[in-house]
């Protein structure tokens, strides 16, 4: 794999710059990347130390276990559409739309725009890269203005089920806390009073299923960068397989290379959106 690093990108460490660049890539195959000097660049290997600067060319060599599903096409089921919203299943590893992508890889919207051949096709809103589950497309300039007025004024439920290390209590929850996005580090911080540059966050859960492995439902009442597996990590229960926030004994533990978190269910509200007030959408989580 090639990857170009931005005219603008000031000197930044290769460990650093891998973790923004890959945002896809599992943290288990980061680390062996680094460990093992895969990275090269005019033909000499670095370190994890080594800087790399703006329009540095590096070429990664991925582990085995990634070279053949890096290379598959996505999958993107299609849950619901219409002649205004097209609203898809989007699997783990892909992002929302290609501008999201370090790498300049398309994302569902071009995928989607490639399959259909769509005048207009516009994402409404953001999964992370390893977050799977429903995403919404308008078809229409209109229907965009009034999708996203709609998610900005908090008329759009989203609820999240997830596996959780360890049960969370109590059952059922509201959690509030102060969220901090670190853009060149590309992870969160979170805390329980207000500081520098941090934005306020609700998160609500449900344990639906408890255990050492529980299935919990979370549903965001603020959207930020990671919030829900930054939240769930702050309490002192990661969600299993996420390599950033979580818990790397207990992930490897269960074979948990991706993180089990996916976006099941989606209800519109709002009496601008027609016959669409009141839809209520369902995926089944694939764990």
């Amino acid at each position: 794999m090639r990857l170009f690093v931005p005219p603008h990108q000031p000197p930044v460490e290769l460990r650093t710059y891998l973790a923004q660049a890959l945002p896809d890539v599992p943290g288990w195959a980061l680390r062996w990347i680094l460990a093992n000097k895969q990275v090269k660049r005019n033909g000499m290997r670095l370190d994890a130390w080594d800087l790399v600067h703006s329009s540095d060319e590096l070429t990664v060599y991925l582990p085995k276990e990634l070279v053949g599903k890096a290379m598959t096409p996505p999958e993107i089921q299609t849950v619901y559409e219409d002649e205004r919203i097209w609203l898809v299943n989007k699997p783990q590893g892909i992002a929302s739309q290609g501008v999201d992508d370090p790498r300049g890889e398309p994302g569902v919207l071009e995928h989607l725009q490639e399959r259909s051949n769509a005048r207009w096709l516009a994402v409404c809103h953001r999964l992370d890269h390893q977050t799977g589950g429903l995403l919404l497309l308008a078809k229409d300039s209109e229907t965009e203005g009034l999708l996203r007025q709609a998610f900005a004024h908090q008329n759009v439920e989203k609820l999240y089920t997830c596996l959780t290390v360890g049960t969370p209590e109590p059952k059922q929850a509201e959690l509030f806390a102060f969220l901090c996005k670190d853009a060149k580090a590309a992870r969160v911080t979170v805390r329980d009073t207000p500081f520098a540059g941090a934005l306020p966050i609700r998160t609500n859960y449900r344990v639906v299923e408890p255990g050492s492995i529980a299935r919990v439902e979370a549903g965001l009442i603020t959207g930020r960068t990671h919030q829900i597996r930054a939240h769930l990590a702050f309490i002192g229960h990661p969600i299993l397989g996420d390599d950033k926030y979580g818990d790397r004994g207990a992930n490897r533990a269960h074979g948990a290379r991706a993180q089990r978190l996916w976006a099941t269910g989606l209800t519109l509200h709002g009496s601008m959106l027609g016959d669409l007030d009141g839809r209520s959408f369902w995926v089944k989580a694939p764990f």
